[in-house]
């Protein structure tokens, strides 16, 4: 017999009938699109519950019925998995490739564990349970992509309601940055590869992220008028150009002043003449961050007697300084290309230190303001 696809606002609508079988159990069945449609049933151990099945599925076809186009979708993704609704997902994102390549990595923990399920199936109470499994560190951001997510596919009409509603999803607490000192940095310029013999001085003076100064051609450098230009970041083997509104935030893309030191060694370093990288790999070509880590800053921190501390930390070298030099947060935070916000959130703490400088600054210009006087 041919029977028309579910649409319950087609026909006259729902009739449904309760019966009690042989064994007591309750049958709970009704018509979709009038007397040639289908003729869905479920079976209960009690009446009430196969009431109130019946019940949900007219008061259904009573909303599509008066515009409600929600319960159609839903049936036509119904057995649409988690897999494929990440994947759809992302397409719609309209974001830059490098951050839609990290929101798709923050949600690979959920579909590891849920992406063969149908996304109707998602409970709450497994969601919070689930966010207890996840590292400590990249819990908070892995949850709030993956509640983005189902926020879209509720948005989207794919899921009645987002499971993930009402789920604290606290950040951990951050740990307090330990900046590189100075003289640490010195150290380990003695002992690394001299092929990367200014990488020390060169993250630690300029604040540079990894994958930013690991993209970092002579172009971008000018010493003349000591500036260099943060215009791409080499990030998981690709080369992201930094267009006018950046690939995280129109803050990336930046020009940051060169100290002294930094312009010394660049301007001693020899240039090859095979690339136009500061800090190419040593067949050329770009660096990858991890084949750096391990095979080049970590067997110098050894050599050095240092403790190990990450690549990264030399950023925190560059805050801490410029802190204590008595520059003020504001410019901080476009040197480093991030937020005020951010900045006082991570470096905050250090400003005391500063407080003297500061004191400083004001009396010299109350001085000078009384000369004038």
């Amino acid at each position: 017999m041919h029977r028309e696809p579910y649409d319950p606002s087609h026909g006259r609508g729902q009739q449904g009938s309760l019966s009690q079988l042989a064994d007591g159990r309750w049958r709970a069945r009704y018509r979709e699109n009038g007397r040639q449609g289908r003729r869905p049933q479920a079976t209960f151990p009690t009446k009430d519950q196969a009431a109130a099945w019946l019940r949900d599925k007219t008061m259904e076809a009573e909303r599509v019925r008066q515009g409600d186009r929600g319960p159609v979708i839903r049936h036509q993704h119904r057995a649409t998995t988690c897999n494929e609704g990440a994947a759809r997902y992302l397409a719609t994102l309209d974001i830059s490739d490098l951050s839609k390549a990290t929101v798709e990595r923050r949600l690979r923990p959920f579909t590891n564990v849920f992406g063969h399920r149908p996304m109707q199936t998602l409970e709450t109470q497994e969601l919070e349970a689930w966010r207890l499994t996840i590292t400590p560190g990249w819990r908070a951001a892995v949850f709030q992509d993956t509640r983005r997510m189902l926020e879209a596919w509720k948005r989207w009409q794919w899921i009645p309601t987002n499971p993930t509603d009402g789920v604290r999803n606290r950040a951990a607490k951050a740990a307090e940055v330990t900046p590189i000192p100075w003289d640490t940095l010195l150290a380990i310029e003695e002992e690394i590869d001299l092929r990367y013999l200014i990488a020390p001085i060169l993250g630690g003076g300029t604040g540079l992220r990894p994958e930013e100064y690991l993209a970092l051609e002579w172009r971008d450098v000018d010493l003349s008028g000591r500036v260099l230009y943060v215009s791409r970041v080499c990030s998981g083997g690709r080369l992201i150009e930094l267009g006018a509104d950046g690939s995280k935030t129109h803050r990336q893309r930046r020009r940051v002043p060169l100290r002294a030191a930094v312009v010394e060694r660049l301007q001693d370093w020899p240039r090859r003449l095979d690339t136009r990288l500061v800090l190419p790999a040593r067949k050329g070509g770009y660096l990858h961050a991890t084949e750096f880590r391990e095979e080049i800053w970590r067997p110098a921190l050894t050599c050095a007697g240092v403790p190990y501390q990450r690549p990264y930390d030399m950023r925190h070298t560059y805050a801490s300084e410029s802190i204590a030099a008595g520059v003020n947060l504001f410019d901080l935070s476009r040197f480093m290309g991030t937020s005020l916000k951010q900045i006082d959130r991570t470096y905050g703490h250090l400003v005391a230190d500063s407080h003297q400088r500061n004191r400083e600054l004001l009396d010299t210009y109350d001085q000078a303001r009384a000369a004038e006087a």
